[in-house]
């Protein structure tokens, strides 16, 4: 089950904390240390968005009943449902969450302007060049059509690298230019600008350093979203409100 909130930002902190009343111990003590009321509301969020996802798909109370434990590496699990996999992510614009019976890894992220700094630490040597192509494929465009090409491949990245890692669960130390998402992409994309501007990505196929898998890639108008398991759901559940005031 994949499931995904947009915030309105409309709550009360009164709210706020008396969700975080019923959390289990071990997520409290994390978020007690948040001075960003925001972040926070983010993270308590993201929760929220488990806790109603285990609720549906399992018949689960809340997340209390899932006894969570972390791995050495940081990674949430469940002790009382090893069975179950699940993984979360949040940002400034959403957070969603994905539950299945297989590991599974999901990352959502706000849309960021093309940093190149970064785009050479997130870039395998294959995706670099194809990032190069971007001025090729903006050329009738414009150079900012061209900027804009490299930050969205970027943006596309960056997401499905980072759910891969946290479907590994070795977090972002796992080196993110190891991967190589081309052999990937190139299978679901007739050519360069459907890769670079598609709304909608779908692919699978091996992985070198991580095996087989599927690959979603969701992008709106606020941020990108990725999904990564040995088989990806179609649906994508949109739910609207989570701390009620």
């Amino acid at each position: 089950m994949i499931s995904v909130h947009e915030y309105d930002y409309k709550y009360e902190t009164g709210a706020l904390y008396s969700a975080l009343l019923d959390f289990p111990e071990i997520l409290r003590g994390d978020f007690g240390k948040m001075a960003n009321i925001e972040k926070l509301y983010q993270r308590i969020s993201a929760w929220l968005l488990l806790e109603r996802a285990v609720q549906k798909e399992y018949g689960l109370e809340n997340l209390k009943a899932l006894d969570i434990r972390r791995t050495e590496k940081g990674k949430p699990w469940s002790a009382a449902y090893p069975e179950l996999q699940f993984n979360i992510s949040h940002c400034d614009a959403a957070c969603a969450c994905a539950v299945s019976v297989e590991p599974v890894g999901i990352d959502v992220e706000k849309r960021f302007p093309y940093r190149e700094t970064l785009a050479k630490k997130v870039c395998h040597a294959e995706e670099w060049d194809y990032l190069m192509r971007a001025e090729e494929a903006g050329a009738e465009g414009g150079t900012d059509h061209g900027y804009t090409n490299r930050a969205e491949f970027l943006r596309l990245l960056w997401s499905a690298k980072e759910s891969i890692v946290k479907l590994e669960g070795s977090g972002l130390g796992y080196g993110m230019g190891r991967l190589n998402l081309m052999p990937l992409l190139r299978k679901c994309a007739a050519d360069v600008s459907d890769i670079f501007r598609a709304s909608d990505i779908r692919c699978e196929g091996w992985l070198d350093g991580i095996g087989e898998l599927q690959l979603h890639i969701r992008r709106t108008e606020y941020y990108t979203m990725a999904i990564c398991a040995n088989r990806v759901e179609d649906e994508i559940v949109n739910v609207d409100q989570l701390i009620k005031n």
